[in-house]
């Protein structure tokens, strides 16, 4: 099953619903891309992915012991804003740990390069691009997510934080909407610390426009909710 919420900056109720309230409101105006799952999309606020913006997958029981469909999820999506952008094309994942293959990915976006009702605003210059980045601390880690999401060229920045400080989440939602790249933080991965329960993670403080909580169903699959 995959939840989805609007994340907020305070332990309130009457906050939370306040800040996501503020946080739908700014992101009016800006563009907003089809993530590919019309599931997914008719649960999202915008009816997609707004850019500029921040987006947790947080992964819930067995599905965070090696969160592949949580990982697999946000790099689909990843894939579906690079291959529809008019020049940011470029895709920044931030692989703490090495979980992320490159070469399974690249089918994704050259399927997707090739859907000219994609890509007919897309220069040859800008064909989508992936870039892996492996830091090995957690200040390079958070370093790599703010610098990457600051840059006008990329379309989206994937990694999978642990432990995230608000203020680092603050800087990288700040970059975001500056830039236009979308934040995509897979987040409850076995070996990565998060705080509490997952109902838990997902009452923590966060800058992030939505949340969308992941968990395995009956044969493997996964489904979402809001």
């Amino acid at each position: 099953m995959v939840t989805h919420g609007v994340g907020g900056v305070g332990s309130d109720g009457g906050l939370l619903r306040r800040a996501a309230d503020w946080r739908l409101a700014e992101g009016r105006g800006r563009e907003t891309v089809a993530t590919g799952f019309p599931s997914l999309d008719r649960l999202l606020p915008a009816g997609g992915v707004r850019r500029g913006s921040l987006t947790e997958w947080l992964t819930v029981g067995a599905a965070a012991g090696d969160a592949g469909g949580a990982i697999s999820l946000a790099c689909a999506v990843a894939c579906r804003l690079a291959t529809s952008s008019h020049q940011a094309s470029t895709i920044v994942v931030v692989d703490r740990g090495a979980r992320l293959y490159p070469p399974a990915v690249m089918p994704w976006l050259d399927a997707l390069a090739g859907d000219t009702a994609l890509t007919r605003v897309i220069k040859p210059r800008s064909r989508p691009q992936l870039v892996v980045a492996r830091p090995s601390r957690d200040d390079d880690e958070i370093w790599a997510i703010d610098q990457a999401l600051r840059c006008p060229g990329v379309a989206a920045v994937l990694a999978w934080p642990g432990r995230v400080h608000t203020t680092a989440m603050r800087r990288w939602q700040l970059a975001a909407r500056t830039s236009g790249a979308v934040g995509l933080f897979v987040r409850g991965l076995s070996g990565r610390p998060v705080a509490g329960s997952p109902d838990g993670v997902r009452r923590e403080p966060t800058w992030a426009d939505v949340r969308v909580a992941i968990s395995p169903v009956v044969g493997g699959a996964s489904a979402a909710e809001l």
